[in-house]
């Protein structure tokens, strides 16, 4: 398969997110609880791969006002932190001067508790998004038919940093742990 590393997972570098649901919320197209997201795929080389491959792959038809027009693919991938390999998940936080200057870089691993953080980023404040995704095929069941799943194995998000935080970042006591260190009463 195409943009496939060693281990068997699909590679998407510098790609886009569409319809964010980190935290598993209800809504007319997710039950509540099922964690996702939308991958975005640039290359049409690996859609074609990926579709030969039996996997579903969507399409976004484009919106009225897009001067290009082109249609966006993309694989729904889930968000299991219940698995036997639950997924890695970065926010790294960037110089928006310097993006690519590693040492000036912060990052945060999410877990379960933190990952739908990722919800509420602008897209406009993503710099960087890759990621690895893990396939599972599922045999037929009575009134269902088999398939394969996508699931995150890895993802790395490279946001702007706020230039507040970055100026106050490491300040003993400036950290957002608890109210409980507060000396007055709230």
């Amino acid at each position: 398969m195409t943009n496939s590393n060693n281990r068997g997972l699909l590679r998407l570098t510098n790609t886009r997110m569409i319809f964010k649901n980190f935290s598993g919320k209800k809504s007319d197209f997710n039950a509540e609880g099922d964690r996702n997201f939308g991958a975005v795929i640039a290359d049409p080389e690996t859609v074609r791969d990926l579709i030969e491959d039996g996997i579903r792959v969507k399409t976004l038809r484009p919106r009225p006002d897009d001067p290009d027009g082109q249609e966006t693919y993309w694989l729904k991938v889930k968000v299991n932190f219940a698995s036997r390999q639950p997924p890695k998940v970065y926010l790294i936080k960037a110089d928006p001067e310097n993006p690519d200057d590693q040492s000036k870089m912060t990052s945060i691993r999410l877990d379960e508790e933190t990952v739908n953080q990722l919800d509420w980023i602008h897209p406009s404040s993503i710099l960087h998004v890759d990621m690895n995704i893990r396939f599972s095929r599922y045999p037929d069941r009575p009134g269902r038919s088999g398939g394969i799943s996508n699931y995150l194995d890895a993802l790395y998000v490279t946001v702007e940093d706020d230039p507040l935080e970055r100026k106050y970042r490491g300040i003993s006591g400036m950290d957002d742990s608890s109210d409980d260190d507060l000396p007055f009463d709230v």
